[in-house]
This record gives C-alpha cells, structure tokens and sequence, in this order.
C-alpha cells in the first residue's frame, strides 16, 4: 500500500534509506542527518513524499519536488540548528565532508536540465527487491507531479550504479547529461510528463 509519508514514519524511514543505500554522501552522515532530512521533507509544501508499506512495515519510500531549484537548500536551512549538530563533529574526523555539503547545496545549479520536478530519494528494502515496489512507488510520484502540471522530472544517478540506471532506463528516463559531484561521473536522468 502507498501512502503519503507522515512525521510518525521518519525513524523507519532514515533507517531504511541508510541501511539500503550503499556509499552515497548523505548516507554517510548517518540515521541521525537523515531523520533530519526526512523529517524535513515530510514537514515541506514543495515535497511529495510516499511510502510503500506492508503489515505495517515500510519497504520502500520515495521523495521528490516539483520546486528542484534550491530545494535542499531550503531544507537545509529550515533545519540549520539540527544538520550543523551533526555534521560538526564529523567535520573534526572529516575535513572534507564541508565540501561535500557544499556540493549538496548547490548540486542543482550543476545538473540542471530545464526540470520542473525531481526524484530526489527512491529506496526498496533490499529483502524485497524485484517486487515491482520501486516501479509502483515511482509510477505514483510521476502520477503526482502530473497533478501539478510538471512538465519534466529528473533524477541523478550514480554511473556505477548499474541497478538503479538499468532501472530508470525501462521506466522511461534518458541521460541528459553526466557531471562529476562527489568525486563521482554522475548521469542527470530525465523524462517528459506530457
């Protein structure tokens, strides 16, 4: 069952996205930032933000705006006071984090595409992968954006993240272009919603 993600799912939810994500920056800031993150999200009138549950359990969210252009930024700030607690003492063992956060914020001025909407989070449990949860979850943000007259939605992606390109692929993305952030080859994924 999809549903809108509410504040009571935020635990289940940072701990799911940390757990099933491998090696990505905002993972790497651990459960407690993304409690924030999430929480941030769910509290946002520019995000839409569902999730996938079964018996009551969440295996699968999916998080996404149709206002791109600043939008981490603005959560980040909303929630100042909470992020600079827990990324201060991560910026003592790691300098380079700072960069990193940086890049986070103002990562939309690089990989923009002319987006009117973007899938900014999509994340299966692993135990359930292949279920066609990822498809549905993505299906029904798509659907949502529609509704609000989004005209196109991208994502970025990991280039070696061979799961997730293969499975934007035969959801309908294309790359529009790569990029490097994170020291990484990043592909910008779009596709049109008319």
């Amino acid at each position: 069952m999809i549903r809108e993600t509410s504040i009571s799912d935020v635990d289940a939810v940072a701990e799911l996205h940390h757990k099933s994500i491998d090696n990505s920056f905002l993972t790497l800031l651990g459960v407690d930032f993304l409690k924030v993150l999430h929480e941030g999200f769910v509290e946002s009138d520019l995000a839409q933000t569902f999730v996938y549950c079964e018996d009551g359990i969440v295996r699968g969210l999916i998080c996404g705006t149709n206002h791109p252009k600043g939008f981490l930024k603005k959560i980040f700030f909303l929630k100042l006071a909470r992020f600079t607690k827990i990324i201060i003492p991560k910026l003592l063992t790691n300098p380079k984090i700072l960069f990193s956060c940086f890049e986070t914020l103002f990562y939309s001025k690089k990989t923009q595409i002319r987006e009117d909407a973007e899938l900014l989070v999509i994340v299966v449990d692993k135990d359930v992968r292949g279920e066609g949860i990822g498809s549905k979850l993505l299906t029904h943000l798509l659907d949502e954006f529609s509704r609000k007259n989004a005209r196109k939605v991208k994502v970025i992606v990991d280039e070696s993240n061979t799961y997730a390109n293969q499975f934007y692929g035969k959801m309908g993305f294309n790359i529009e272009k790569s990029v490097k952030l994170y020291g990484k080859k990043i592909d910008v994924y779009s596709r049109s919603l008319t």
